[in-house]
């Protein structure tokens, strides 16, 4: 019963992981802000990602991506990415048209 229960936890746990959207995945991640010196500033963004959906810095970018893009963004300049911590990673950019 244990073993079927730790499956069905660690299924859930692959499952729930961040996914990048279609437009996520045509925006370029950066943290030099020479890339974006001559693009258009949309929004500030901000993400975070807690235990169930696995923590780290890689799923803060995903959803940072997929923010960006909904935003009509193609560039997300990172300008913190707190890491993890036991329960939750937060990371903050800003979404820009280039």
């Amino acid at each position: 019963m244990i073993k079927k229960m730790l499956i069905i936890t660690f299924v859930g746990f692959l499952t729930s992981c961040a996914t990048l959207t279609h437009g996520g995945k045509n925006v370029r991640v950066t943290t030099n802000v020479e890339v974006v010196r001559n693009c258009e500033f949309i929004a500030n963004v901000k993400a975070s990602s807690g235990w169930e959906e696995g923590t780290g810095e890689d799923q803060v970018e995903i959803k940072m991506q997929n923010i960006t893009a909904k935003l009509g963004g193609n560039v997300l300049f990172v300008s913190s990415n707190n890491g993890a911590t036991f329960w939750v990673t937060r990371g903050s950019g800003e979404a820009y048209k280039c």
